[in-house]
């Protein structure tokens, strides 16, 4: 039902799923946030004001090769062997997509999913009426 009612929404896209999936856990509602579609605002001013609207977000997944003990090299005591050892030339990379995903995604959470389909109108209602409204936030 989220899905039909945010595809409503210019600038709200939910996540796909790959085809082969034939099941989804739901533990959150993962949708991707398009800035400029909200005039600019950031991703972190639309979860606030969605959460001020009363919908209960979770912050998503940072980028793992950011994660402290991938970049201060601390993983690599709960290795053994020769990978112990070893220069790990993957966390030199960029990695657009994860962070990408890490600063465009807003995570819904899974208790959010358990209301009735009034809960998911008022869910949409308070993304399209930060949508309507994204300008006055800019100037703020």
């Amino acid at each position: 039902m989220l899905d039909s009612l945010l595809a409503e929404i210019p600038g709200i896209t939910a996540q796909t799923h790959d085809a082969r999936v034939t099941r989804n856990g739901h533990y959150a509602y993962i949708f991707h946030f398009d800035s400029a579609a909200f005039s600019g605002i950031t991703r972190d001013t639309f979860v606030s004001v969605l959460e001020a609207e009363g919908i209960p977000l979770q912050a998503p997944y940072p980028p793992l090769h950011k994660l402290d003990v991938f970049s201060s090299g601390a993983y690599k005591e709960r290795l053994s062997g020769e990978q112990a050892n070893e220069s790990h030339y993957f966390l030199n990379h960029a990695f657009p997509n994860s962070i990408r995903e890490s600063e465009e995604t807003v995570w819904i959470k899974q208790n959010a999913l358990l209301g009735d389909e009034a809960d998911m109108h008022e869910t949409a209602t308070a993304i399209q009426k930060i949508y309507e409204n994204a300008l006055d936030l800019v100037k703020n």
